[in-house]
């Protein structure tokens, strides 16, 4: 049965697909998981030489953590996009249910890299650095990304993929391409072999 209504995989809002019940709970799961992971067990050391602030140095352990899931989010989110999916042999979910997942998993991790550069560019607005780091390839290759999501997230509702669907998949395709790749050099230019 669908977690609200009568009827599952039928339309809701004209925005989405209505989850059944067991979908439901491992959506719940998903959502609470990465919540979880996103605000625990963070610690100040102060005095230190990298923050200035135990505020700032908080801020950029929860930026740090949400742009790792972030990423980790979006690997997830083209496992499960994929036909010969492994997990649809092991789990005997249909392809239906992955891609539920799959859209869920997108929105979390659309979420998460927003919150990890709306948070780097509080902190480096407030110290000064913002015009030397904006400047710079990693940061432009962040950019990218988040815009990326940002962008492809409101272009995959439901009576976009209906009424588009061919030019919804070429656009999916080229946008997650650029996701993936600036989210690459993103970490490889900002961090190199560290």
């Amino acid at each position: 049965p669908p977690l609200v209504g009568k009827q599952h995989s039928v339309p809701t809002f004209n925005l989405m697909v209505m989850p059944t019940r067991g979908q439901s709970i491992f959506l719940f799961y998903l959502v609470a998981i990465n919540i979880i992971f996103c605000c625990v067990d963070y610690k100040s050391h102060q005095p230190n030489s990298w923050y200035a602030s135990s505020t700032q140095e908080i801020r950029s352990f929860v930026g740090n953590r949400t742009g790792a899931l972030s990423l980790v989010n979006i690997a997830l989110a083209v496992f499960y996009a994929g036909r010969n999916n492994v997990l649809i042999s092991l789990t005997d979910w249909s392809h239906t249910t992955f891609l539920l997942l799959h859209r869920w998993v997108a929105s979390i991790a659309t979420l998460q890299a927003c919150i990890h550069s709306a948070i780097y560019l509080y902190n480096y607005m407030e110290s000064g650095e913002h015009a030397t780091e904006a400047k710079l390839d990693y940061w432009v290759w962040g950019v990218i990304a988040t815009l990326g999501m940002v962008f492809l997230l409101p272009t995959s509702i439901l009576p976009v993929r209906q009424k588009f669907y061919e030019l919804f998949l070429a656009w999916h395709v080229v946008l997650s391409f650029f996701i993936i790749i600036g989210s690459l050099l993103h970490i490889i230019l900002r961090f190199s072999k560290q």
